[in-house]
């Protein structure tokens, strides 16, 4: 792999967004490419050499961490940041599930070399930092079996099955939303209401990667990028069954959820069942209005004019003399 072609995964990546050209040909060539075939180890707790954080490239890797249930890293992923800051044991080890490849950046660059400039590392170690933060945030803590075995409440949600409709994602997004909005949580997609876990079959790896990116996407193209360090989406593994998991760290803002109005025919009057067979009338722009969800108990709820106020208040510290515009 060149280094062009390097510059090329880097530029896309959110994690060196808004990085000058120049810095990023510098990380480009300061990173290095590793191979690694199926089940090889990239490092484990007793690892005090390897002083790098890495980015997925290809394949899958597993992370095991003590005391808590492994995750399953995808392309595209961050890892190992926790070490690269610390500077001590790693805390935990990682395994190629696949045949894989990642970049590994080392230390040095952001720590003792001067060519990378200092705008370039405050940005890239201040995303890092909020990875550690997510984390170690309460939730992200929990592994999804623990999760399943305590049930649905204000901050874990389950979903029976995942399927791309418009209605499904919908719904989704407006668990989502609540969370950012009231003390984050977890949506586990392949898990009964009464905890019985189903896992999402048919999904491979390729389609898993893709119903991960899709998801994810939408979340961002619905609520906002801005929110993008608040969102994982990812697969994870209970007895042996793969379920999708999108873990939601509270936001520091409001966040309200664009949902579609009954959509009108082109004469005005929405659409009857009658209208349905005839010839297609000329296409009427979708409207949206943008309502705020929370959370309350094991579900979402909406708030609206007087009872919203009040809770943005005091959800998002507002001033209490201060304005709110509905």
């Amino acid at each position: 792999m060149t280094n062009e072609q390097i510059f090329t995964v880097l530029a896309e990546h959110q994690l060196f967004e808004g990085i000058s050209r120049e810095d990023l040909q510098c990380l480009a060539r300061s990173a290095r490419l590793r191979s690694y075939h199926k089940n090889s180890l990239v490092f484990d707790q007793s690892d005090q050499k390897m002083r790098h954080f890495f980015l997925i490239m290809e394949g899958r890797f597993e992370l095991h961490l003590q005391n808590y249930h492994n995750k399953i890293m995808h392309p595209g992923e961050v890892f190992g940041e926790v070490a690269f800051f610390s500077n001590e044991h790693r805390t935990g080890s990682v395994v190629a599930l696949d045949k894989s490849r990642l970049l590994a950046f080392p230390r040095s660059v952001f720590f003792e070399q001067e060519e990378l400039s200092a705008e370039a590392k405050v940005n890239i170690l201040r995303r890092l930092t909020n990875q550690i933060i997510k984390y170690l945030s309460h939730n992200l803590q929990r592994s999804s079996a623990v999760l399943v075995s305590r049930g649905e409440n204000v901050k874990v949600e389950f979903k029976a099955s995942y399927n791309r409709s418009p209605g499904a994602k919908a719904v989704i997004l407006r668990t989502v939303a609540a969370m950012l909005n009231s003390e984050g949580g977890s949506i586990l997609l392949g898990i009964k209401n009464d905890g019985e876990v189903l896992g999402l079959n048919g999904l491979d790896t390729e389609s898993l990667d893709q119903a991960v990116t899709s998801l994810i996407n939408h979340i961002l193209d619905k609520l906002g990028k801005e929110h993008c360090d608040l969102i994982d989406v990812y697969g994870d593994e209970i007895n042996g069954k793969t379920i999708l998991r999108i873990d939601c760290t509270p936001s520091k803002v409001p966040v309200f959820t664009p949902v579609a109005l009954p959509q009108p025919a082109a004469n005005g009057k929405p659409k009857s069942k009658k209208q349905k067979g005839k010839k297609k009338q000329p296409k009427v722009p979708i409207q949206y209005e943008y309502i705020f969800f929370r959370r309350t108990g094991p579900s979402n709820t909406t708030l609206k004019n007087r009872d919203l106020v009040p809770y943005l208040k005091k959800r998002f510290f507002l001033p209490e003399e201060a304005t709110v515009t509905i």
